[in-house]
């Protein structure tokens, strides 16, 4: 994640940029259910605070995360608050484009499950946290996510059942 005062310095775009900020009492259920340790709850807390206070001072798009919504719901105003960006492109306009944007996107999702399992306090084997990644293939209209292990993603591209034979062999 970028800190939010990179829109301010002209690094990243306002209308390609939203923080999906968790309420206070959302996160620490979540942090409640995840069975983290109280120290490190607090410093999420902290941070969070932190991160809102530099979005408001950015004058960010923020959207408050707090278990109302559903995950569609989110995404649907995300999508409403980018949706100019996203008419203007770029667009991949080949499946290889699509494969390229998608991979870099499963191997963002792979690294965030590394970068938490690195922490002191968190348990389990990074590789085999299971993810969902976003299927490979490549058509324009698919929108499925496979469920892996963070560390399949080297040796394999995710595909939804029947979508293999679209993904082309290294």
């Amino acid at each position: 994640m970028l800190p939010a005062s990179t829109v301010g310095r002209g690094i990243a775009v306002r209308s390609q940029a939203v923080w999906l900020m968790p309420s206070p009492q959302f996160q620490r259920r979540q942090l409640r259910a995840r069975g983290t340790p109280p120290g490190p709850a607090r410093l999420y807390s902290a941070l969070a605070g932190l991160i809102k206070n530099e979005a408001a001072q950015a004058g960010v798009h923020m959207i408050t995360v707090d278990g109302s919504r559903s995950v569609a719901q989110i995404v649907a105003a995300v999508e409403d608050i980018v949706a100019g960006a996203l008419a203007r492109g770029p667009l991949a306009s080949t499946a290889r484009e699509r494969q390229a944007l998608r991979r870099e996107a499963n191997e963002a999702l792979a690294a965030q499950a590394y970068g938490y399992h690195a922490r002191p306090w968190a348990g389990g084997d990074p590789a085999a946290a299971v993810q969902s990644f976003i299927c490979e293939c490549g058509d324009a209209g698919c929108c499925e996510f496979v469920p892996m292990p963070a560390g399949a993603l080297r040796d394999q591209r995710p595909a939804a059942p029947g979508h293999q034979h679209r993904i082309p062999q290294r």
